[in-house]
């Protein structure tokens, strides 16, 4: 039961890392809104056409390490599940794509998922 209650914590908190989109952040910022001009999406591949490459970098590596960062913590904070990682990184995955302040209109999913496997096998390297 207590385990449980661990993955949903874990899924929980990937999913609130997966919400924070640097895009939507910098598109405020800037005052521009990224939904309605250019390709309509909030992320690293709509940002750099309307704000140019540095906000463009600046977007795609936030959404790179949201997506390690959500494994390596559950990695990290809870050694013991073993699925803890995977849960957290595919809860990350959902909270890029549907984001709940953005009324589930998040990014395209480019660059999580990679970054997520990359940082299970980086962990996995380490514990050798």
């Amino acid at each position: 039961m207590r385990n449980i209650l661990f993955y949903v914590l874990t899924v929980l908190g990937g999913y609130l890392l997966g919400c924070s989109s640097m895009a939507y952040y910098v598109s405020r910022w800037k005052k521009v809104n990224l939904s309605t001009n250019g390709s309509g999406n909030l992320g690293a591949s709509n940002t750099p056409i309307l704000l140019g490459w540095q906000m463009g970098i600046l977007v795609a590596l936030h959404d790179i390490f949201k997506g390690a960062a959500a494994v390596l913590l559950a990695k990290w904070l809870l050694p013991d599940l073993t699925y803890a990682p995977v849960a957290a990184g595919c809860a990350c995955v959902m909270g890029h794509m549907y984001p709940f302040f953005l009324k589930g209109k998040g990014g395209k999913v480019r660059t999580i998922p990679i970054n997520g496997k990359i940082a299970v096998a980086m962990r996995a390297q380490l514990a050798r």
